[in-house]
């Protein structure tokens, strides 16, 4: 019976996991972007400095100024950008406070729209700033969230689960989000809100008439963007699409190939290509779409606070080299009597202009997962299994190969629970200090006092994330040393009685 119970655990578990592990992380790559459209457009530079074009009114062109900024977001009429430190800067237009962000800390992503700021925190709060008039700034009592965008009037926040909030005007109902799940990018802007979806789906809600709604239809999608008569989706080969009214000719995004990600403002898109090229469509008005010499030709150095320190792993792309122009080089001289005569010609030497330096928009590196950047984040548990009126909720599956072990471990412990399998005792697999306590039987931890140092041992918890150990001592506690055996000093512990039941062996284990 026993057995049989832990073979119908595994076999959910197993399958939990699977089916967790297959989403995707390619689309969580753009909840922070490189390049922003307002009536301007900017992009972030190798250096971490900013590049501007267009819309200059409002001080908008101080942005030269900045430095060591990771990523960028614009309003209609201001600029925000984010430091490698979780500070935020911004300049503009200022008259609701949308750019009063010079006291917030640990920030690890940025959005902006016509009147707001928001500003996604390490702890997973939100904190939006300007505008109230539809209660767009009240996000008290968001939690978890990865990811905020702002439209003209709402703001909507992504929560680490995949499910959005939304708050402000809802005149053409997108605020209307509530059903959205496995959502992994969100993009705001006039009336409309956009949801990418795990799968590489979008849904919409609000304004989606005049062709938008057929964005539904669309599929591998890896980034969205929304101006304010269409949306825009870039696919995983590096196309973009595009539905809505095409008054300022943004069609022209369909000649587009090989792009990375996308930004819009109400009336011109920007992309940025992997060969390190800006494009630009639509309304030139302010000079926008004068991108043409911006250009990718190196990955970032520094990243947000809360996002990571190692940049996603790329090859340089440099900037394409310059020839020289014809008139530049000396032709060939006429042979002529004097000519002839003269034993060495002196060749006149060949002049190759230097080529201009081009700004360098970074790429912005993926976000760390969710538990290092959420304070306390607890362990995901699979739904519940009964065995003899006991509940068995998991958290996970431990692997020992040197034992041929592998386990579901229990969210929690009771000596009932332990009849069953492993269980959690303390921590988590997110940080140090992770106990897992089971029986001396000979399916659950009769050999850990055997293990040689240096065994690997994983643990992969229910949203298919595995952490790999290595086992570095092996000890004997006392029954009443649990401090000892809580020491936050080692990743994970495995501890069993021995066989007097006097005392305990414990497995230390450093993260691999």
């Amino acid at each position: 019976m026993m057995k049989r119970i832990l073979l119908i655990c595994m076999a959910a578990l197993l399958v939990l996991a699977s089916a967790a592990a297959e989403v995707t992380e390619e689309p969580w790559r753009w909840r922070v972007k490189p390049i922003a459209a307002g009536q301007h457009t900017v992009a972030v530079t190798a250096q971490g400095t900013v590049v501007h074009a267009g819309y200059s009114s409002a001080g908008l062109t101080r942005v030269s100024a900045w430095t060591d900024i990771v990523a960028v977001a614009a309003g209609k009429e201001h600029t925000v950008g984010l430091r490698a430190d979780g500070t935020v800067v911004s300049v503009g237009y200022n008259d609701t406070g949308k750019c009063s962000v010079e006291h917030l800390t640990d920030v690890v992503a940025i959005a902006a729209g016509n009147s707001n700021t928001a500003c996604v925190l390490a702890d997973g709060t939100v904190k939006v700033l300007g505008d109230d008039t539809f209660g767009q700034t009240r996000t008290w009592q968001w939690r978890e969230m990865v990811a905020a965008a702002v439209g003209e009037k709402h703001v909507l926040g992504l929560r680490a689960d995949g499910t959005v909030e939304a708050l402000g005007d809802n005149a053409a109902g997108q605020c209307d989000v509530s059903a959205w799940t496995d959502i992994v990018a969100v993009a705001a802007g006039g009336m409309t809100s956009l949801g990418l979806r795990a799968d590489g789906t979008v849904c919409i809600a609000g304004a989606a008439d005049e062709g938008r709604a057929a964005c539904t239809e669309w599929q591998d999608i890896v980034d969205i963007a929304v101006s304010a008569d269409c949306v825009f989706g870039a696919t995983a080969e590096g196309r973009v699409l595009w539905a809505g009214k095409d008054e300022y000719g943004l069609s022209a995004v369909e000649g587009w190939t090989d792009v990375l990600c996308i930004a819009a403002s109400d009336c011109h898109v920007v992309g940025l290509r992997a060969d390190g090229a800006v494009l630009a469509a639509g309304c030139n008005g302010y000079g926008q779409c004068d991108v043409s010499a911006w250009n990718v030709n190196a990955m970032p150095t520094a990243t947000p606070a809360g996002q990571g320190s190692t940049p996603v792993p790329a090859t340089p792309t440099p900037a394409p080299a310059v020839t020289a122009p014809e008139a530049v080089t000396t032709p060939e001289a006429t042979s002529t009597p004097e000519a002839e005569a003269t034993p060495e010609a002196t060749a006149t030497p060949e002049v190759t202009p230097t080529p201009t330096p081009v700004p360098t928009p970074v790429v912005t590196p993926e976000p760390l997962p969710i538990w290092e950047r959420v304070p306390g984040y607890e362990m995901p548990v699979a739904d519940a299994l009964v065995a003899k009126d006991v509940e068995l909720k998991f958290v996970g599956i431990l692997n020992i190969p040197a034992l041929d072990v592998k386990l579901p471990v229990q969210s929690t412990w009771s000596y009932e629970q332990l009849a069953y399998t492993p269980c959690r005792y303390a921590g988590s697999c997110y940080g140090n200090g992770f106990v897992i306590i089971a029986h001396r039987f000979d399916t659950h931890f009769a050999g850990i006092g055997s293990l040689p140092i240096g065994s690997t041992i994983t643990f992969t918890d229910m949203n298919g994330n595995q952490f790999r150990y290595r086992v570095v001592a092996v000890e004997t506690l006392r029954a009443d040393q649990t401090e000892e055996l809580l020491s936050d000093e080692y990743a994970l512990s495995l501890m069993t009685c021995t066989v007097s039941s006097t005392t305990r062996v414990v497995v230390r284990c450093e993260r691999k």
